[in-house]
C-alpha cells in the first residue's frame, strides 16, 4: 500500500520511496515501539538513515521539554555523525579527542561557533528551528557532522540491519519522513501519511535518493600535533 499527503509541511513532498505496511498480531493501543525497516531501490538495507513521525493532530503530541543530546569528537570526527534531535532540544558539543577543535556551523537552522578548545569549555547549544545543521572544524576539514531537528519526539535511525525501532508511539495519523546525509539534497523526504491502528507494527519503506557514491573526505587543511 502506498499512500501520500502533499500536504505542505515545510519540506517539500517527493513521492520517491515506496510504504509497504505490515499488519501484525492485535495489541492494545497503546505507545509502543513501532519497527521501520529501510532499504534502497534494489532491497538492500540502508543504515543510517533518520525516520521520523510527525503527528497530523498536535494533541498527540507529548507535553515537556524537548530530550537533551550531546555530539563529541574522536579521533577526528562527530559522534555520532549523524544526530536527531526535537526542535527545542540542548546538544552538548564536548571534545574528547586530544587536540582542539573550533566547531562550527553555517546552517540557515543554527549558525554558531565554539572557538577552539579541549574538553567541555563550551555551554550547550539550542536548536530552536527544524531543517539539517551541517557541523565542521575549522581545523580539520575533513571533519563533517549533521543534526537533524525535527519536529517531534518520535525519531529513530536505522541499524546495520536497516531495521530503525521509534519507541513510545501512540496510535494516531501521521506524516513519515526520512533524511540522510547520503541523500542526493539536503531537505528530508515526506514519505507519506499513515494511520497507526492498534494492529500495525512495522513499515517498510525503500528510497530512491541515495547519491552513486558517499562524498569523499577531504583532507585536513592544517596538519599540527598539538594546539
Amino acid at each position: 500500500m502506498h499512500r501520500s499527503d502533499r500536504r505542505r509541511t515545510g519540506f517539500p513532498f517527493r513521492s520517491l520511496a515506496t510504504l509497504l505496511l505490515v499488519a501484525l498480531p492485535q495489541t492494545p493501543a497503546l505507545a509502543r515501539p513501532f519497527t521501520v525497516a529501510v532499504s534502497d531501490r534494489d532491497g538492500a538495507p540502508l543504515a543510517g538513515v533518520a525516520i521520523y513521525f510527525e503527528a497530523v493532530d498536535s494533541a498527540v503530541m507529548p507535553a515537556g521539554a524537548a530530550a537533551a543530546a550531546s555530539m563529541d569528537q574522536v579521533n577526528l570526527e562527530f559522534v555520532p555523525r549523524l544526530l536527531v534531535i526535537q526542535r527545542g532540544a540542548e546538544v552538548d558539543f564536548p571534545n574528547s579527542d586530544t587536540v582542539s577543535h573550533h566547531v562550527y556551523s553555517f546552517s540557515a537552522p543554527k549558525a554558531f561557533t565554539l572557538p577552539l578548545y579541549k574538553g567541555e569549555e563550551h555551554s550547550p547549544v539550542r536548536f530552536e528551528q527544524p531543517g539539517v545543521v551541517i557541523l565542521g572544524c575549522n581545523i580539520h576539514d575533513r571533519m563533517v557532522g549533521y543534526i537533524l531537528v525535527v519536529d517531534t519526539p518520535y525519531f529513530a535511525i536505522s541499524d546495520a540491519t536497516g531495521q530503525a525501532v521509534v519507541d513510545g508511539l501512540p496510535p494516531g495519523d501521521y506524516r513519515l519522513a526520512a533524511w540522510s546525509p547520503e541523500f542526493n539534497d539536503s531537505l528530508p523526504e515526506m514519505l507519506g501519511r499513515l494511520s497507526m491502528a492498534p494492529a500495525l507494527e512495522s513499515v517498510s519503506m525503500r528510497i530512491d535518493r541515495l547519491r552513486s557514491a558517499p562524498p569523499a573526505a577531504g583532507n585536513s587543511s592544517l596538519v599540527w600535533g598539538e594546539y
